[in-house]
């Protein structure tokens, strides 16, 4: 059996069934609530490696445990969150991203694909023996753990790696489609507007060093290791 934890949350019983049966196929444990104040007692107390989560839920929904997680109650350890919902339109896939999840699949899904992409944000939680400085701003890869002059930031686990491989390659241009390629598994071919929401996001983190992320127009992203007047 793996290391490695899925929690499912979701109230229809045969898509906790078929979910559970296939991550077990694939060598994960599984944990089960079929209600949102469940699902958010569980993510606390069992700590999952990924989290994946239905938007419509008794007694709390998928919104509302999203932002409990990622906002009202951030855990120590930023646990990665895929969302499952029936409705498909981008303006709900946009929203969950902006909310802080890390993935999104809608309703009726391929198991397969499904277990394919919680492994891609599994992969996202595994560690890297570097670490990064750049005058206030630190990485600490081994721990996935990143510190704004000594107060440490709460990143989703693709802000994490977005900002890693950045600054792992300070001064190289990255395309939108590069990104989405490398931290997506080009899952969002086409739909620019997830890296740059993501971009957005650790910006307004960063705060004044959020100018080291810096925009070529018509071209993509890159990062400037080099000395900020404001930073």
């Amino acid at each position: 059996m793996s290391e490695f934890t899925i929690l499912i949350v979701d109230d229809e019983a045969s898509i906790l069934e078929v979910t559970r049966r296939y991550l077990e196929h694939a060598h994960f444990k599984v944990l089960e609530a079929r209600d949102g104040l469940e699902g958010l007692r569980l993510a606390q107390t069992e700590q999952p490696d990924a989290i994946v989560l239905d938007v419509m839920l008794p007694k709390m929904d998928g919104w509302a445990v999203l932002e409990h997680l990622r906002r009202i109650a951030p855990l120590e350890r930023r646990i990665p969150i895929l969302m499952l919902t029936a409705k498909g339109e981008e303006v709900e896939r946009l929203r969950g991203l902006e909310s802080g999840a890390d993935d999104y699949v809608v309703k009726p899904f391929s198991p397969r694909e499904l277990v394919a992409r919680v492994k891609i944000m599994v992969r996202h939680g595994q560690t890297s023996p570097e670490r990064s400085s750049f005058e206030t701003l630190h990485l600490e890869y081994a721990h996935r753990q990143v510190f704004l002059a000594d107060q440490e930031l709460k990143l989703t686990a693709l802000e994490f790696d977005l900002l890693a491989l950045l600054c792992r390659n300070p001064g190289r241009l990255w395309s939108r489609s590069e990104l989405l390629e490398r931290l997506w598994a080009g899952e969002f071919a086409g739909i620019d507007r997830v890296v740059d929401i993501h971009i957005s996001n650790l910006r307004r983190k960063l705060g004044a060093v959020g100018a080291r992320i810096q925009t070529v127009r018509g071209s993509g992203y890159r990062f400037f290791e080099g000395l900020l007047e404001d930073a």
